[in-house]
């Protein structure tokens, strides 16, 4: 996050947003079952294939298995999206994490080398001559 030009890892923050990511990612998956148990009700609407000579179902079913087949490759791609999502999240907020933490290390590091500094009894700032 950013404010005024400084930087910091709000991992409460990167938490909340993984949370909701994954609530997402459950969408295409509930909506996928509810679609399957919907088309199981309506299977046999338009006829039969064991019905010998079922011109209705012959003519029918290949679009209709095509359009159910399409909205289920649909979901799962939305699925697959949002999987992709919480990778990249995930890296993104590895690589903010570790950034943050060797800035706080340079920084913690920083100000003990200027207690010693300041610290050297001779006043030579624990430099040798």
């Amino acid at each position: 996050m950013a404010v005024s030009g400084h930087y910091w890892a709000d991992r409460q923050k990167q938490q909340q947003i993984l949370a909701r990511l994954e609530e997402i990612r459950g969408f295409p998956v509930k909506i996928r079952e509810d679609f399957l148990a919907g088309i199981a009700r309506y299977k046999g609407w338009n006829g039969h294939e064991e019905a010998i000579g079922d011109s209705f179902y012959e003519k029918t079913n290949p679009e209709y298995e095509k359009a159910n087949e399409g909205v289920i490759g649909t979901l799962d791609a939305y699925g697959e999206g949002i999987d992709g999502m919480i990778i990249g999240f995930l890296k993104q907020c590895e690589s903010i994490g570790i950034t943050n933490d060797h800035a706080i290390d340079l920084i913690e590091q920083g100000m003990v080398d200027q207690d010693e500094f300041e610290d050297s009894a001779d006043g030579s700032g624990g430099r040798k001559p």
